[in-house]
């Protein structure tokens, strides 16, 4: 599934992280088998592993070895997130491709271990980043998207200057809503690099689990692509108490939506429109 955003106003866009989340009632069997869905979950596959050497009923996040996809369930919600990797320029299709196959399968196998009937909110958020070379020319370049305004007559009320600004705005379409905010950041702030995952005891793996984490170290590039300093468009798709939960469905049908709005829109702002 083609994801990719080139670029808005000149900048390349970087997918910096995508996650799912499912939001459930009455998920209290979670309470009473914590501990055999981890299991079926590694068994299913074994690239599936506890996140920390100390689980326990409350928190026992899993990672998946094949692409650091992170998986934390509880009596509450579900979710799923995949981060951009060190080395990588941006997150690519065929990542999330694996990723939507990754959610599909163990929403399916949690709701039906849960007995989940009740749905409170189903969510799909995706985090875009622009680089820029210092906090200034990201403030400069989300002012020019046009998107907002802020008035001088309010600046000077206070007399000062603008430091930071942020813009944030709810859509709703037919059958969803999209909760789409704009902001600078810094790479401190905002990127989880994902090396805890290489910080798990060799000796906790299985030989498998190891062979192939050893194989993806061997891969990764030295050399960072994100950003210190980055504009970012982060966009959540959502629906409030949805009556049918079917999650590929959902992304791959809300991607494109992103996909096209973000589209034209950039090729409005290259135009001058």
């Amino acid at each position: 599934m083609t994801i990719t955003v080139k670029k808005i106003a000149g900048k390349e866009a970087l997918l910096h992280k995508v996650i799912f989340e499912l939001r459930y009632d009455y998920g209290f069997l979670y309470l009473d088998r914590c501990g055999s869905l981890v299991n079926s979950i590694m068994e299913l596959d074994p690239l599936w592993i506890l996140a920390n050497t100390s689980p326990n009923p409350q928190n026992a996040p899993l990672i998946n070895l094949d692409n650091y996809c992170s998986f934390n369930f509880s009596a509450l919600k579900m979710d799923f997130s995949i981060e951009q990797e060190l080395g990588k320029y941006s997150i690519d299709d065929d990542q999330v491709d694996t990723f939507i196959t990754q959610v599909d399968t163990l929403t399916g196998f949690v709701r039906d271990t849960l007995e989940l009937k009740k749905f409170n909110r189903m969510g799909f958020r995706i985090f875009y980043l622009f680089e820029c070379s210092n906090k200034e020319e990201s403030e400069d370049w989300l002012s020019d998207l046009k998107i907002y305004k802020v008035e001088p007559n309010f600046i000077t009320s206070f007399h000062g200057n603008i430091k930071g600004q942020a813009f944030s705005t709810i859509i709703e379409s037919d059958d969803r809503f999209f909760r789409l905010q704009f902001n600078s950041v810094e790479r401190t702030r905002i990127v989880d690099l994902g090396t805890n995952i290489l910080n798990i005891p060799s000796h906790k793996l299985s030989s498998k689990q190891d062979e192939h984490l050893a194989k993806q170290i061997r891969e990764k590039k030295k050399k960072s692509h994100n950003p210190h300093y980055a504009a970012m468009i982060d966009i959540d798709v959502y629906q409030d108490k949805p009556d049918i939960v079917n999650p590929k469905e959902f992304i791959i049908s809300s991607y494109p939506k992103v996909y096209d709005c973000l589209k034209k829109y950039s090729e409005s702002i290259n135009k001058g429109e």
